[in-house]
């Protein structure tokens, strides 16, 4: 996948969430897949920009980070490969700068 092809997802899954946000605009609390879609593709695309990893992403919204690491798009939780422990992170730049590219 490459910068292109995010960058029409984001452009999709945003025309989504402003329809699904105007057609529930009386509900206080909605359910929309189509914004955490999105934010899981902007996660994405920032992983994508960043020279020096390779990227792998899988249907379940999990990145895997040169080989090494597992990134939850969504949440921003990371673990070592067959790690049983999850960590936060701050942002994916600074998960990049601090683990991964000092590994």
């Amino acid at each position: 996948m490459n910068i292109e092809e995010v960058d029409i997802l984001i452009a999709e899954a945003k025309a989504e969430a402003e329809r699904t946000d105007l057609i529930n605009y009386h509900k206080g609390n909605i359910n929309n897949a189509a914004r955490r879609e999105q934010n899981r593709l902007e996660t994405l695309r920032i992983f994508l920009l960043i020279d020096g990893i390779t990227v792998a992403v899988s249907n379940s919204g999990l990145a895997l980070i040169n080989g090494k690491f597992e990134y939850a798009l969504l949440t921003g939780r990371w673990r070592v490969v067959d790690g049983n422990k999850w960590y936060w992170s701050k942002s994916p730049e600074s998960f990049i700068s601090k683990y991964v590219l000092e590994a």
